[in-house]
């Protein structure tokens, strides 16, 4: 077993009501925070209840992280004394002086420290066997955000999110996604778990089996005049990634200009290289419509002009 290994079977105490007062306050169900942790939802109310006050520290960083809190705020603040606490040694007082008893004679002693050493040696083996054995290093996962260049102000535009397992796997992850303030979420797929308009972010709760999983929804841009950036964040936490809840990478921020965000290089046409661009990468999410029809429309006519006053295309025939 590797030192993260060892480090992550360490039990440590929580505090459930603490717990359950982080959940309600920010409005999580026990089976969000039992998917994000990987264990049941009885789990969750016996740790809440204190049936079960001591748990991995594993579990325990991925329940801070759910809660968005450090761990020492879900950590129990009582200290436990150690002084032989719950014992009495006058209650159970140990035999009695015997001199009547045989002493052991040196044969039998003799034969007695064999067993013991033979008996020590083996438990040194398992103890060396145990710490020796290799375990395969836990598999990485990562997020890439997929935008496009550029979109009008007041217009959808999609967003791909692809994560990778560098092995196949089978865990329970977390996805969190904020949007560019003032604009306005309209599909995913999958369906989001939960969003929160007031603070502009989008959850998922899902589980990544194999390697592979898409994350697409479309958005509107902000019904801004002027040019400017739309900025996005997110955060990713997967069963591997113990405690840590990583930045998503790839793109994050994209330009407010007057071309469709499918012609990438801006010359008003939507060429043979962007489409096949564009149906290569939401080829793998079933059911997303990202407004494919106009890119069609515009792909096979002569191209396009951005109408600003009446905020939409126009379609050169």
């Amino acid at each position: 077993m590797n030192d993260d290994e060892h480090y992550n079977r360490i039990m440590v105490r929580i505090d459930g009501a603490r717990v359950k007062e982080l959940r309600e306050r920010q409005g999580l169900t026990q089976l969000y925070m039992a998917t994000s942790v990987g264990v049941t939802t009885d789990t969750i109310s016996r740790w809440e209840n204190r049936r079960y006050p001591s748990i991995m520290r594993e579990n325990a960083e991925k329940l801070a992280a759910a809660l968005e809190v450090e761990l020492a705020e879900i950590l129990d603040s009582e200290v436990e004394g150690e002084s032989g606490a719950g014992t009495d040694e006058s209650a159970s007082p140990g035999p009695p002086d015997n001199p009547a008893l045989p002493p052991l004679s040196p044969r039998l002693k003799r034969h007695l420290s064999v067993i013991l050493l033979v008996a020590l040696v083996l438990v040194i083996l398992q103890v060396v066997r145990y710490y020796s054995s290799s375990s395969p290093p836990p598999a990485k996962v990562n997020a890439i955000r997929i935008l496009p260049p550029h979109v009008p102000a007041g217009q959808p535009f999609p967003v791909l999110i692809r994560v990778e397992a560098s092995e196949p796997v089978s865990f329970s992850l977390l996805l969190k996604e904020n949007l560019p303030a003032g604009s306005e979420l309209l599909a995913a797929v999958p369906e989001f778990t939960s969003v929160d308009k007031s603070q502009g972010q989008v959850k998922w709760v899902s589980r990544l089996e194999g390697d592979k999983q898409f994350f697409a929804y479309l958005v509107e841009a902000p019904p801004a005049s002027e040019k400017g950036e739309l900025v996005f964040s997110g955060r990713i936490l997967a069963g591997p990634m113990t405690g840590s809840s990583p930045d998503l990478g790839g793109d994050n921020r994209l330009r407010v200009d007057e071309f469709h965000w499918a012609d990438r290089n801006r010359d008003q046409r939507i060429d043979d290289e962007e489409i096949l661009m564009v149906y290569d990468l939401f080829s793998g999410v079933a059911g997303f419509d990202f407004n494919r029809d106009l890119i069609d429309e515009i792909w096979a006519a002569e191209g396009y002009v951005w109408n600003g006053e009446a905020g939409r295309y126009e379609v050169k025939q």
